[in-house]
C-alpha cells in the first residue's frame, strides 16, 4: 500500500475538489484541464506545497473578512445602523494595503507568541 498516495487522497478529500481546482488554476495556469485532476493527484500533487497553499489561502481569506468587518460602517445584524450606533460610531480612516499587512503581521505575532 502506498501511504503517500493515501495521504494525498485524504488531503484532496478534506480540502475538496473546488479548492484543488483553484490550486491547479493558480499553479498550472497553462496546463490542459485534464492533465491535473483529483483522480490522479497522487501522481503530481506535492503534499507539503498544497498544504502550505491551503494554509496561506485560508489566512488570506480570514484577513480579508477581518478587514471588511473592521472597515464596515453598518451593523451586521440588518445592514442598518441603530440610532445608538449612529451616535457612537465614527468610521476610522481607510487603511492602505501596507498598513493592513503590518497590522496582520502584528496580530499573527501576538497570537503566536507564548
Amino acid at each position: 500500500m502506498n501511504h503517500g498516495a493515501v495521504a494525498i487522497d485524504m488531503l484532496v478529500l478534506a480540502a475538496g475538489e473546488t479548492r484543488l481546482a483553484e490550486y491547479i488554476r493558480q499553479t498550472f495556469p497553462d496546463a490542459p484541464s485534464t492533465q491535473y485532476t483529483a483522480e490522479n493527484a497522487a501522481d503530481w500533487l506535492d503534499r507539503d506545497e498544497f498544504t502550505r497553499w491551503l494554509s496561506e489561502s485560508a489566512r488570506s481569506s480570514a484577513e480579508d473578512d477581518f478587514w471588511q468587518s473592521v472597515d464596515a460602517t453598518t451593523s451586521p445584524r440588518d445592514g442598518k445602523m441603530q440610532d445608538d450606533e449612529k451616535q457612537s460610531h465614527t468610521p476610522g480612516p481607510q487603511r492602505t494595503e501596507g498598513q493592513k499587512r503590518r497590522l496582520s503581521a502584528l496580530f499573527v505575532s501576538l497570537f503566536h507568541s507564548k
